[in-house]
């Protein structure tokens, strides 16, 4: 009786060895994840800490606003991610009922642990990292009319001109009109936040793409500060629809304007408003080159090509809507995007051969 009561009171102390070692391996895995996204963490924190100094130096730490997309970028990551998971999930739970009709939700558990894990936790505090970085683009953004005066649209918009043959590539466009311009819109405004949010949180919270994961992070990173600040700050302008804006010239884009639909108008005068108040708020800050849509949308063409090689011509369509899109709808020259596509075929190279060197990864 007492060699049995004494093994029924070793099974609390054996189960409560194996939870304790069960939570040191997880707390290990976590701790592994966050060491092997160093790079990533680094670099969005020398960009901050950078744009903070940046502030400082304009004399205006109200620009600095790092914290104003943490919450978007986590409830635009969350819900993307749910779209795009949709019909990935409808397939899981019907593999989960055949592979275990009896018990499919404990099969669909299985499933969702081999592809998740501890990354969800180090997923998640990455991507609330990206929304500190967000900010801090943001603020950079709008410090641009502070720092810089010369503007390029005049520039802009005759080089688009010459190797048009001669015509605005938006005259050429017009002819995109009622149903397909709204669906347009919805292309450029709607599918482009769900696809570059989406995805960017899939590959940070899934272990099922660790060959492309930190190459498509890295290049994203690499686009924003590149392209989207250096070269935005390089080439100051503000694009068809602000010219007037930015030239004092109302006529040169008039006949564009008067064509865009009341959605993006209305996006567009949101914009105007911040930038004559310097005010700082959720997208504002206008700057056309090169096209960080068009760029976004490059690198996610490159992620779909390196996940299945057949998504290519969808990743490919995706990037010319959103080059259609950003012409038609006033918010770019189409010189904005053909450099946009080329600094992201740079960025995706040169990340692919940074994550070459890093032991836990390797270039696509």
């Amino acid at each position: 009786m007492h060699e049995q009561s004494t093994a029924l009171g070793s099974y609390p102390s054996n189960a409560h060895r194996s939870l304790r070692a069960a939570a040191t391996r997880y707390v290990a895995a976590i701790q592994s994840e966050i060491h092997s996204d160093r790079l990533l963490y680094a670099f969005m924190g020398f960009y901050v800490l950078a744009i903070w100094l940046a502030s400082l130096l304009i004399g205006d730490r109200s620009k600095f606003r790092p914290l104003l997309y943490v919450s978007p970028t986590l409830s635009m990551s969350a819900s993307s991610l749910l779209l795009i998971l949709t019909p990935p999930a409808a397939v899981a739970v019907a593999v989960a009922i055949r592979r275990n009709p009896t018990a499919p939700f404990s099969e669909l558990l299985r499933i969702v642990r081999s592809v998740v894990g501890p990354r969800v936790i180090t997923g998640t505090l990455l991507l609330t990292m990206i929304g500190v970085f967000y900010g801090a683009f943001t603020s950079a953004k709008n410090m641009l009319p502070d720092a810089f005066h010369n503007h390029w649209d005049t520039s802009l918009a005759k080089a688009d001109r010459l190797i048009n043959g001669g015509m605005d590539p938006s005259a050429i466009l017009m002819a995109i009109q009622g149903n397909n311009l709204t669906l347009l819109g919805l292309v450029y405004g709607g599918a482009w936040h769900v696809l570059v949010f989406g995805l960017t949180a899939l590959v940070a919270v899934s272990r099922s793409h660790d060959y492309v994961r930190k190459q498509f992070l890295l290049a994203t990173l690499m686009c924003w500060v590149f392209v989207g600040n250096i070269l935005a700050a390089t080439f100051y302008s503000g694009g068809p629809s602000f010219y007037d804006l930015f030239t004092g010239d109302s006529s040169r884009f008039s006949e564009l304007t008067k064509s865009i639909p009341a959605v993006t108008l209305a996006e567009q005068s949101y914009l105007r408003a911040f930038f004559k108040t310097g005010e700082i708020g959720i997208g504002s800050g206008i700057s056309a080159f090169p096209s960080m849509h068009v760029t976004a949308a490059t690198l996610v063409c490159f992620l779909l090509r390196s996940i299945n090689r057949r998504l290519s011509w969808l990743g490919i369509a995706f990037v010319a809507l959103i080059e259609i899109g950003s012409i038609r709808l006033g918010w770019h020259y189409a010189i904005d995007g053909y450099v946009g596509v080329c600094s992201a075929a740079i960025a995706w190279w040169a990340a692919g051969k940074i994550n070459a060197h890093n032991p836990q990864g390797r270039a696509v």
